[in-house]
């Protein structure tokens, strides 16, 4: 009898451990970063919407002008012009710590290599 509850708990326990586990690989991982670019906030977003794009993040969730949300099923995507200081945060989401942080990488490196050559209005 001893055993069978001590199997029992033994159980319970490697349950628990496996459901906690499975939960913690769900959750979304982050990575971002904060950079300046020589923009202004037309040229700025236009260089994050079309990077964001260029990644295949064509689901576009919210666009402020200054905050560009967007995604796919695999990676969410968020760019941040902040006025005057021309600062740009990004942030990127996704269950994989990995493509989250290729995203982050991939969006960046598009936005710094970006140039206008028309003027914003």
């Amino acid at each position: 009898m001893v055993r069978d509850i001590a199997r029992f708990y033994l159980s319970l326990i490697l349950a628990l451990f496996a459901s906690s586990n499975a939960i913690a690989q769900s959750r979304p991982q982050v990575h971002w970063s904060t950079f300046h670019k020589q923009a202004n906030q037309c040229a700025c977003h236009l260089f994050a919407l079309e990077a964001l794009r260029k990644e295949g993040l064509n689901q576009i969730f919210e666009d402020t002008g200054s905050i560009i949300l967007a995604g796919n099923n695999h990676v969410v995507a968020e760019v941040v012009c902040l006025p005057g200081n021309q600062q740009i945060r990004l942030s990127a989401f996704s269950t994989d710590s990995t493509t989250a942080e290729l995203t982050r990488n991939r969006v960046r490196e598009t936005i710094v290599n970006s140039a206008l050559f028309d003027t914003c209005p």
